[in-house]
């Protein structure tokens, strides 16, 4: 183990072995970098010809960015034989100080000590990075392992906690669901959908990938709207509460109520109520809303207490 001032052209930017957090780039970082040209010294593992990244590829890779391929960076330089998983662990660690990583990055740096190590016990490192040994987890490790970059990035954007990525593991095959990104940003309609997905999956006998193919496809629009594709989804999970809700919407439009007047159903069960809902934003709209419901209060009412037939 040596400290020395490593050109970056003799580093393998390449090498992502050692990698285990999900995004390249800091931008406070690299303008502080930009700037100065200064770093921490970066670890690096040596090799023949070059360096593997061991440690600091975030600033490797702002240094690439803004200075030449001579530039020197210091770095403390490891032979193969002196990486022992402990070390990498104290080097993995230092970047978790007071519990910063990710689930899904702490995931990905034991997977990587699973794959770049011979390790008898996995306990100690699980331990340390603080999560869970236990065998409804392991599977879920595995699991992670097999789902392409993108699903690190959404649940890296959305701090989801483990139990919640153990949830969605669980409910249906992500690997296969990964379309569902492209068009389902939000963390709250990604769960609800996953879970109508798993829903549908076990009443039909057909994968949740295959349904969500099936949604994309009908609805070839460029772009997809979310709201749609979850409205669709929705609709195939619950197909009797759907239909309600297109009588219930009928029957407010024959009403001609205000743009701003809207009716949905309660969450009760297949065949909810029905609230109207008003979204009143100026003086103009109260008076506009009051005259509206004196000319139709008796079949709001109506609307109101009696349950549509299907």
């Amino acid at each position: 183990m040596e400290l020395a001032h490593i050109p970056l052209k003799h580093i393998n930017i390449k090498n992502t072995d050692f990698r285990y957090r999900t995004y390249l780039t800091d931008e406070s970082l690299t303008r502080t970098m930009k700037k100065s040209g200064l770093c921490d010294p970066v670890c690096l593992l040596k090799q023949d010809n070059s360096f593997l990244i061991i440690d600091g590829f975030k600033r490797i890779h702002a240094l690439c960015e803004h200075f030449p391929s001579s530039f020197p960076v210091p770095a403390v330089t490891l032979k193969e034989k002196e990486l022992t998983w402990k070390i990498h662990l104290a080097l993995v660690l230092k970047q978790d100080k007071e519990g910063m990583l990710p689930f899904i990055e702490k995931v990905s740096a034991y997977l990587m000590f699973k794959k770049n190590h011979i390790i008898r016990d996995d306990a100690e490192i699980l331990q340390a990075l603080n999560l869970p040994d236990r065998a409804d987890y392991h599977k879920i490790y595995t699991r992670l392992a097999d789902l392409p970059e993108v699903w690190s990035r959404f649940f890296t954007d959305h701090t989801v906690p483990g139990r919640r990525i153990k949830a969605m593991c669980e409910a249906v095959d992500l690997k296969a669901c990964t379309s569902l990104l492209n068009v389902m940003p939000g963390l709250n309609r990604m769960e609800q959908s996953i879970i109508m997905l798993s829903e549908i999956e076990k009443r039909e006998g057909v994968s949740a990938g295959k349904i969500l193919q099936a949604v994309l496809d009908e609805l070839h629009e460029d772009p997809i709207k979310p709201e749609r594709v979850f409205l669709r989804i929705r609709e195939i999970r619950y197909p009797l509460r759907s239909k309600y809700e297109k009588k219930v919407d009928d029957a407010l439009k024959a009403l001609h109520p205000p743009p701003f007047v809207s009716a949905q159903c309660d969450k009760k069960g297949e065949r909810p109520g029905v609230e109207i809902v008003a979204h009143i934003q100026s003086p103009q709209d109260v008076e506009e809303f009051l005259s509206w419901f004196e000319k139709t209060k008796d079949s709001i009412n109506k609307l109101l207490n009696e349950r549509l037939e299907l």
